[in-house]
């Protein structure tokens, strides 16, 4: 009767164990995502609203979709590989260890990066000047706290565990 009892229990374990990776890959996927397309689409909306107040509302919404789009050719490079240094850290248990803040704050930092090549690549084709290259960075630098906040805040409590755990 007892060792009908413990293969009772370990079903569930397992059950949850497996539902709890499920989750956990799902919720990966979607911070993957997340940090992949939210920056040149924040990138555009932060650019349009500055706009306010300079030029006619129909001139913004107008430009908005080509600006989206350029945000996304010149930006979809330095966000891949924002992604990867960003997956690297949560993968190897940083985020556990150094927290939140820590988080945010390299997600700014890869912004900044990421701001700047990005403007380095429309200076390169000839879209941009050197001194715009600079208002990218700090834009990049601002969309990348906001990403770290958000995808560093929402990691799921099994994600959560160190290396020196032992189950």
């Amino acid at each position: 009767m007892p060792a009908m009892a413990q293969r009772n229990v370990a079903k569930p374990e397992s059950s949850d164990s497996e539902s709890s990776k499920s989750a956990l890959r799902v919720n990966g996927h979607r911070r993957i995502v997340t940090e992949l397309f939210a920056p040149p689409f924040l990138a555009a909306l932060v650019e349009a609203s500055l706009a306010f107040g300079k030029e006619p509302l129909s001139d913004i919404l107008g430009g908005f979709i080509p600006t989206l789009q350029f945000a996304y050719v010149f930006g979809i490079v330095p966000a891949i590989l924002y992604t990867a240094v960003m997956e690297l850290w949560f993968r190897l248990g940083f985020r556990a260890r150094c927290g939140l803040l820590c988080t945010a704050g390299l997600s700014g930092l890869l912004g900044v990066g990421a701001g700047y090549l990005s403007a380095w690549f429309g200076i390169w084709l000839g879209f941009l000047t050197r001194p715009e290259a600079i208002h990218y960075a700090k834009l990049g630098a601002l969309i990348g706290l906001l990403i770290g906040f958000f995808v560093a805040g929402r990691v799921p409590p099994g994600e959560m565990v160190t290396s020196n755990r032992r189950d």
